[in-house]
């Protein structure tokens, strides 16, 4: 995340968009109330799905934006 955050990304183009939202992906993944969930074992297969759906749309933004291949939705 450190690399492409240096990246400089034209404010407001999809891939400055992309970036803002693999940063909110990766923030939620690493969201304090998830361990707590899966430490306590209440609903863990919850934790664990919202778990790895974040960490796949992060991963997903980022190897769309170190691949530099975006198109625009018309």
């Amino acid at each position: 995340m450190i690399n492409l955050a240096r990246r400089d990304f034209k404010e407001g183009s999809l891939e400055h968009r992309a970036c803002c939202q693999a940063v909110r992906e990766l923030l939620l993944a690493q969201s304090s109330d998830w361990p707590f969930i899966l430490t306590n074992r209440t609903v863990v297969e919850y934790a664990q799905s919202r778990i790895e759906d974040h960490l796949g749309s992060f991963f997903n933004l980022y190897r769309g934006l170190k691949k530099e291949r975006w198109k625009r939705a018309i």
